[in-house]
C-alpha cells in the first residue's frame, strides 16, 4: 500500500469520527439494464449538501476550497494543487484535487492539472473525472478534479461499471464507440506504455477532443490579444505555452507527510513536445508553457484512467429528477429516492445518458 493511500484512509477515518466528513449514501443496490450491472446509490442524506449549495449561491464569496478544512486535507500535490477529501461523499475515500488559488471550474484544464492527476494515478489505479460547468454536474465554481479508487465496485473485475462497453475493439477511426449512442470522444492509451503519464500528451488529447466536439468557442482569437490566430487549435496551443509543472516535478514536490510544501522550479517547465497517440488515438500539437485564457467551453464531462480518456459534451444536467455528473458515464447511478429507479429499469441507463447529451451523429468510415 502506498504511503499516499495509507494517509487517505487515516485522514478519512479521523474526519468521519470528528464529523468533518458527511457521507450522503444510506443504501446501495444494483440494477441490471443494457446488459450491464450498475450500482445505484440512494442519497437520503442529501439535504445537508443542498443547504450548503443554497448558501453558496446566495453568497457569491463562499468558497470552501480556498481554505480547505484541515480535517479533510490529505496532502499537497506540487506547487499548484491540494488533495482533500470530498466533504459530502457518496463513495468511500472520495478525493478532490483542488487548485490552491482560485481558478473557475469552467476554465480549460492545463498540463499542470493533468500532471497533478497523473501523480495520483501513479500512486493507485483511480478514475479521475471532471465536471466542466454546472450543467455537467459541477457544484462548486472553484476548479477541482475528482478521484475514486478502482474498481469502483468492490469485488468486481471491471474498473468502472460501464467498462464492458468501453472496449478498444469497438473504437471507430473517429474515436467513438457507436454502442454508446451519444456524442463523445474516447482515446485508449498505448497498452503497456507510459503514454498516460505524459501531461502534455493528455492535455493535447483533451484539447483536441474539445475542439473536435465544438466545445470551444469559434472565436478566431481566444487570447484577446493583438495577435491573429488562424484557428482555435492555435489559440489553445498558445494558452498552453507557458511555465507548467512536469509530472517529475510534481512527484518531487508532493507532500504526503505532514510538512510544509516546497516550491518547484517553475522555470523548468515541461519540454515542448508533440502530443502523440497510440492505437485508436488522436493528436494535437501543443507547447509546454501556459498563459491565461478566458474561455467558457460548452459544458462537458471528462473521465480518465490509466487505460483511457473520454470527453462527453452535455446538453442538460438531469432527466426525470436523476442528476448526472461525470460518474453517470462510468455507469454509477445516483438517485434521491427509490421511485426514481423505475424509469431507469424500464428504459435503461443508456437512455438517460442519451437524454442529457447530444445524439451520436452517423459517421463515415
Amino acid at each position: 500500500m502506498s504511503s499516499f493511500w495509507d494517509k487517505v484512509q487515516r485522514v478519512s477515518k479521523k474526519a468521519l469520527e470528528c464529523g468533518a466528513l458527511v457521507p450522503l449514501t444510506t443504501k446501495v443496490s444494483f440494477v441490471h439494464v443494457d446488459g450491464l450491472k450498475l450500482p445505484v446509490y440512494i442519497l437520503e442524506r442529501i439535504k445537508r449538501k443542498d443547504a450548503v449549495s443554497k448558501r453558496a449561491k446566495r453568497d457569491g464569496t463562499f468558497n470552501p476550497f480556498l481554505s480547505p478544512e484541515p480535517e479533510l486535507t490529505v496532502c499537497s500535490i506540487g506547487a499548484h494543487h491540494t488533495c482533500v477529501l470530498n466533504k459530502f461523499n457518496v463513495y468511500d475515500n472520495h478525493l478532490l484535487i483542488i487548485s490552491k488559488e482560485f481558478v473557475p471550474q469552467t476554465s480549460l484544464l492545463r498540463p499542470r492539472d493533468f500532471a497533478a492527476a497523473i501523480w495520483a494515478l501513479e500512486q493507485r489505479p483511480f478514475l479521475c473525472f471532471f465536471n466542466g460547468g454546472e450543467v455537467a454536474g459541477a457544484s462548486q465554481r472553484h476548479m477541482h478534479l475528482q478521484l475514486l479508487s478502482t474498481p469502483l465496485v468492490s469485488g468486481e473485475k471491471d474498473a468502472v461499471p460501464l467498462s464492458p462497453l468501453l472496449n478498444r475493439s469497438n473504437l471507430t477511426p473517429q474515436c467513438t464507440i457507436p454502442q454508446l449512442g451519444f456524442t463523445h470522444r474516447i482515446h485508449f492509451f498505448q497498452e503497456g506504455g507510459d503514454e498516460w503519464q505524459d501531461a502534455n500528451t493528455c492535455a493535447s488529447i483533451y484539447t483536441m477532443f474539445l475542439r473536435d466536439l465544438e466545445c470551444l468557442p469559434p472565436s478566431p482569437s481566444l487570447l484577446n490579444t493583438d495577435e491573429d490566430s488562424d484557428s482555435v487549435t492555435a489559440s489553445v496551443a498558445e494558452y498552453m505555452d507557458g511555465s507548467v509543472d512536469s509530472v517529475s516535478e510534481v512527484r518531487g514536490d508532493a507532500q504526503v507527510v505532514e510538512q510544509e510544501p516546497t516550491e518547484v522550479d517553475a522555470g523548468k517547465g515541461v519540454q515542448a513536445s508533440r502530443g502523440h497517440a497510440g492505437k485508436g488515438g488522436c493528436s494535437l500539437d501543443i507547447g509546454g508553457r501556459e498563459r491565461n485564457l478566458d474561455v467558457d467551453p460548452t459544458p462537458y464531462n471528462l473521465l480518465m484512467t490509466r487505460e483511457w480518456m473520454m470527453v462527453v459534451p452535455r446538453t442538460q444536467s438531469h432527466v426525470n429528477g436523476v442528476e448526472c455528473n461525470a460518474m453517470a458515464f462510468a455507469g454509477s447511478i445516483l438517485i434521491r429516492e427509490e421511485a426514481m429507479l423505475r424509469p431507469i429499469q424500464q428504459h435503461g441507463w443508456l437512455y438517460v445518458l442519451k437524454t442529457v447529451t447530444q445524439p451520436l451523429q452517423q459517421q463515415q468510415p
